[in-house]
């Protein structure tokens, strides 16, 4: 019943592929026999190897939910549910090829959805408690190695700078954007990578420009805002 949904609302053999490739594992975990962040995650990776963009994905599991069993179904809608699928998408989509800008903020446009889900039900608002810390690496060698070889640095330092799990995306455009809790602390450490970033990459023409920017307070402005950004 799944795949005729999916077939139904998206089409085409290879959504069809995909899905058989992992139905025994999603079978076994709405049995209760595996769990379902095993699935999801098997769902996730393959789905981003075969290419399927990440929102699509995402509606593929919100089309399940109303056929998989009763005690399924909050697990499938939790937040934490959707982070394994798109980190497990991240990762799939990395071991096939390099992402496209678009695809890494689709990731990232996920991640903030949880966020302002989660302020909402807390009765906070999103744009108060989270920010992104925005670091441009300007002048990147054409070099793809030497490229890749200073975005893979970039992602490391983020990574050991902001330790408290942030979000971290590095764009193939030479963008670093982490999101990350609105802190008083937020500005110093977005210096302080945009300094090890710039010292760490030994290339003279690269230059670092950093800032934090505000998120919508209306989630609804959020794609838009996000596109902007990377523009």
């Amino acid at each position: 019943m799944w795949k005729a949904t999916v077939a139904a609302a998206w089409g085409g053999e290879r959504r069809l592929e995909t899905i058989d490739a992992v139905s025994p594992l999603v079978e076994s975990a709405l049995g209760g026999a595996t769990s379902l962040s095993e699935a999801l995650t098997a769902l996730g990776h393959r789905a981003g190897f075969d290419g399927h963009p990440l929102v699509e994905v995402a509606d593929w599991i919100a089309l399940l939910v109303p056929l998989a069993p009763r005690r399924a179904r909050a697990t499938l809608r939790a937040h934490r549910s959707a982070y394994q699928l798109a980190e497990a998408w991240a990762a799939g989509r990395l071991a096939q090829l390099r992402p496209s800008d678009a695809e890494s903020i689709d990731h990232l446009e996920l991640r903030l959805g949880e966020v302002y889900e989660h302020c909402t039900a807390l009765g906070l608002t999103a744009d108060r408690e989270v920010a992104l810390a925005v670091v441009v690496v300007d002048g990147l060698p054409g070099c793809e190695e030497t490229r890749q070889a200073v975005l893979q640095r970039a992602a490391g330092l983020a990574r050991r700078i902001f330790t408290a799990g942030e979000s971290v995306v590095v764009l193939p455009s030479g963008r670093v954007l982490v999101l990350a809790e609105r802190s008083r602390a937020l500005p110093i450490r977005t210096r302080r990578l945009a300094n090890a970033i710039e010292s760490g990459s030994g290339l003279e023409n690269v230059r670092v420009r950093h800032w934090i920017e505000p998120l919508p307070a209306d989630r609804t402005h959020l794609p838009d805002h996000l596109r902007l950004l990377v523009a």
